[in-house]
């Protein structure tokens, strides 16, 4: 997340655009977007509380100097729902996921009574919202149904995830047996990660698949019990180009239907494509054509993963680079979502 928003900065000082990124946390995290907050209570609650006071007080004064606050939504939390009936006019919320059934999706009374929260107190942001931003178009359509925005012929904005695309020579340290690599800060279930290996289990057929990041407890005896799965663990960013260089294909998410979308726009599926690594994956993604070769929505199936390896195989890395270029800069699609942005706030 944070270099994500690092490369929007880095690109709206590129363009010349008067666009500021910040991220409030209590982290140490050293960048020139990050305020952190520090001197906050033990307790989780009032933890909670303290940081999104200070974080809206702040965001409140900072709103004056600004025309538009892109905010990204924070489910079902009082506070935003507090700054947007006083400066609504002002906001449009950013949304990554469908919010209410992934949270009725986490887990029997608890999941539900999230979902029923979301529902009141995200209901009532983006009632007073002046607009909203989504992923995909699938986030913004169900954001904008939400505002009872569909029906008045109001607009949302599409802005895509995207990556700082850097002038280096990729590294190609390809084999003669496919490797796949797919990565995640920790497994969960809507990335499909037990259907992937049950893709395993039912084909013996010579592959390596290199898994980055946290496994499930749950999960780690089957892994271990094939020796096509190698796992990597938690692995810093800067130790990711190794393995990336030796990968044939890149996976995303294979479940997606676990938290009631079709279509996603991962970061990671990004990062693959910016490293020069074709990607394959269980769901559409909203940032390419359906003619864009170098992503391929295909069944968990360990064939036809094979086959996209295969024939993505003799590619240069720097050929799948610029090909996803337009659909993935980070630049590029700022810049467009600004032009729209202030087509719309110049015609209200």
């Amino acid at each position: 997340m944070v270099r994500q928003m690092e490369w929007e900065q880095t690109a709206a000082d590129a363009l010349g655009i008067p666009w500021s990124v910040f991220l409030h946390t209590p982290l140490d995290i050293r960048s020139s977007i990050v305020k952190r907050h520090d001197h906050l209570p033990v307790m989780r609650v009032a933890r909670y509380a303290m940081l999104r006071w200070r974080f809206y007080q702040w965001l409140e004064r900072a709103a004056e100097n600004a025309d538009l606050v892109l905010l990204r939504h924070s489910v079902h939390d009082p506070f935003e729902a507090a700054f947007v009936r006083r400066l609504g006019s002002k906001v449009l919320t950013v949304h990554h996921t469908l919010e209410v059934p992934e949270l009725a999706g986490g887990g029997a009374l608890v999941g539900k009574a999230k979902a029923a929260l979301e529902s009141l107190i995200g209901g009532y942001v983006l009632g007073r919202a002046s607009s909203c931003v989504g992923v995909t178009e699938e986030i913004l359509r169900y954001e904008l149904a939400r505002m009872g925005a569909l029906d008045k012929g109001r607009r949302g904005f599409l802005y895509p995830n995207g990556v700082q695309l850097e002038d280096e020579i990729l590294l190609d340290g390809r084999g003669d047996v496919p490797e796949f690599v797919f990565i995640a800060s920790s497994f969960v279930d809507w990335h499909g990660l037990d259907l992937l290996i049950g893709a395993l289990e039912a084909d013996a057929t010579p592959c390596v698949v290199r898994l980055i990041g946290a496994v499930p407890d749950q999960l780690l005896t089957r892994c271990a019990a094939d020796s096509r799965i190698v796992l990597h663990g938690l692995m810093p960013v800067d130790a990711l180009a190794s393995i990336m260089s030796s990968a044939w294909v890149g996976l995303s998410s294979f479940a997606l239907f676990r938290k009631g979308m079709v279509e996603a726009c991962t970061l990671k599926v990004r990062e693959y494509l910016a490293n020069g690594l074709p990607v394959y994956a269980a769901h559409r993604d909203a940032g390419f054509p359906d003619s864009f070769p170098f992503f391929r929505n295909g069944p968990v199936k360990l064939r036809d993963m094979l086959s996209f390896a295969l024939a993505c195989r003799s590619i240069p890395r720097e050929e799948v680079r610029i090909s996803a270029a337009p659909y993935i800069s980070k630049g590029g699609l700022l810049a467009n979502l600004y032009s729209d942005l202030g087509g719309w706030f110049s015609a209200g």
